[in-house]
């Protein structure tokens, strides 16, 4: 019965080497996880603006970064803003001057 349990405690060491990865292991892989999806998310921006892209692709669920997703929500405020803005002024301006 004890071979049995060595057994299957040497089992079990063998399967964790081969299968389970390392805390550094997978901060390394959420780092390029990241990184990929930085590079996309740049990629957009170069190609589509700005602006575009943050107002009318995905919410970018797959980044896993706040600071991302608050500077986001943060400039999406500021476009609609701005927008808010320009639409008001020529607004304000079109009734001025007819």
């Amino acid at each position: 019965m004890d071979n049995i349990d060595e057994e299957g405690r040497r089992r079990v060491e063998e399967l964790r080497a081969e299968y389970v990865i390392s805390d550094e292991d997978l901060k390394r892989y959420n780092d390029q996880k990241l990184l990929t999806s930085l590079r996309d998310v740049s990629l957009r921006i170069e190609n589509d603006g700005i602006g575009h892209t943050f107002k009318n692709y995905p919410k970018f669920d797959e980044i896993k970064d706040e600071e991302f997703h608050k500077l986001k929500k943060y400039l999406i405020q500021h476009i609609d803003l701005m927008d808010q803005y320009i639409k008001n002024k020529l607004n304000h301006l079109e009734e001025k001057n007819y």
